[in-house]
């Protein structure tokens, strides 16, 4: 119904890549969806994070509370993209593991990236889109 009000032709979704759909929002809904139905399961809520000021604007899609406690998750509609917002969260809170839900496949890898001045090295959990509604259930070390 949301995309119907979007005026998204329903044939354009089952024709269209998912990622093609409105420049990736389409992502973020699916994976907000699939989410809060966990949460519904769980009773654990779902946030977000934003970061405004003058300098820069930084905006995690969302935070996950989980067994191995808050999990910060951005979500890309392909399989490419940047993940600043994340790096941002991940500097800031000094978390070292984060996911990614997106448009390819599974990969769990060490990434250093440059914070500040420095470097940053953290996990990052690759996860299809569709599996979005496990990111609760992860209890990652």
């Amino acid at each position: 119904m949301t995309l119907a009000a979007l005026g998204v032709p329903w044939t354009d979704l089952r024709t269209l890549p998912l990622h093609t759909l409105l420049d990736g929002r389409v992502a973020k809904l699916v994976a907000g969806q699939l989410l809060r139905s966990a949460d519904r399961r769980t009773g654990a809520p779902t946030w977000f994070w934003v970061r405004d000021t003058p300098q820069a604007n930084a905006e995690l899609d969302y935070l996950v509370v989980g067994p191995a406690g808050l999990l910060p998750v951005e979500v890309k509609s392909g399989a490419s993209g940047t993940l600043q917002s994340l790096h941002q969260f991940l500097w800031r809170s000094g978390t070292r593991v984060g996911a990614r839900l997106h448009g390819s496949g599974w990969g769990d890898e060490q990434l250093e990236v440059q914070m500040g001045g420095r470097a940053m090295t953290y996990r990052l959990l690759s996860l299809p889109l569709y599996l979005a509604e496990l990111v609760p259930a992860l209890a990652l070390p």
